[in-house]
């Protein structure tokens, strides 16, 4: 197991008018073990969508660090204002942004609540390019039923609401799988009491010709968020030990700069999926 890490900070997105609140999640200083952490379950306190609004705190305490010979007395004296000056400057900066300032004028605010309440438009942010896309909501509909709800290999009509009986199944799951191993108070908050269905929404590939549409189920209020969440956790640490995951662009890179020369002939190509999660077997995945 790793050193004892300063003190997470949590960090959480809040919800938009078409997007989920993303869960918090601790920050934590970089170690340089790699050993797999234990995820306590999501709580009454724990769960993603929890939010903080207390003052972060002191990333560096002295007792986190080993203590280094006391130099001469002017120098320790120095290095002890110097100490101060950072914290002060650090702790002048914490409570600055942990206000909540509105960077909008009044006349902003009302120009975003007045396009929230129109109902003959829909308004979406484009898919990677980090733009908004305003479309007539017929229009809207219209795509959406073309570009994604027409395949039926992937989509199906349902004639009455799955919800509770998913919820139902989920639920026994939880329970059989941690009913031995895990206190009640875990199981409960694993648990959703009132779930309801998952929202489809889709937002436009504008760097793609005719501006496809990319689905997305937001489960959040949903029977499986609380235990997706959960197993997200752990799923999350486990991605470090896949050699062939490149984390980013800036490690792509890094892993191309160092690859053997490349010979008369070779060609550098990559591959993308059509739908690829609408295309994977359930059942093979989940073995």
């Amino acid at each position: 197991h790793p050193a004892t890490p300063a003190p997470a900070v949590q960090h959480a997105t809040p919800a938009t008018a078409d997007q989920p609140a993303t869960p918090a999640t601790a920050v934590q200083p970089a170690t340089t073990t790699t050993s797999v952490q234990h995820v306590t379950a999501p709580t009454s306190s724990t769960t993603p969508n929890h939010r903080t609004t207390s003052l972060p705190r002191i990333p560096f305490p002295d007792t986190m660090r080993p203590k280094a010979p006391p130099g001469p007395p002017l120098m320790e004296q120095e290095l002890e204002n110097l100490q101060e000056r950072i914290l002060g400057i650090y702790q002048n900066f914490a409570l600055k942004s942990n206000r909540s300032t509105a960077n909008l004028t009044s006349e902003e605010q009302n120009a975003l609540k007045i396009l929230h309440k129109d109902k003959d438009i829909v308004i979406k942010k484009t898919d990677k390019s980090g733009g908004l896309a305003v479309f007539d909501y017929n229009t809207y509909i219209d795509k959406v039923n073309t570009d994604i709800l027409s395949d039926t290999n992937a989509y199906e009509e349902l004639t009455r609401d799955p919800t509770n009986k998913d919820s139902g199944r989920i639920k026994a799951g939880i329970r059989n799988l941690l009913d031995r191993t895990q206190p009640p108070t875990v199981i409960h908050g694993m648990l959703t009491t009132k779930p309801r269905p998952p929202q489809l929404y889709c937002n436009p590939k504008t760097h793609k010709p005719n501006n496809p549409m990319r689905p997305i189920s937001a489960r959040t209020g949903s029977a499986a968020e609380k235990p997706a969440w959960f197993v997200r956790q752990i799923m999350q640490q486990l991605l470090q030990f896949i050699p062939e995951r490149s984390k980013n662009t800036a490690d792509f890179i890094s892993r191309v700069r160092t690859l053997d020369p490349m010979e008369p002939g070779d060609i550098i190509f990559s591959t993308d999926i059509v739908a690829m999660y609408t295309n994977i077997p359930v059942e093979e995945e989940v073995e």
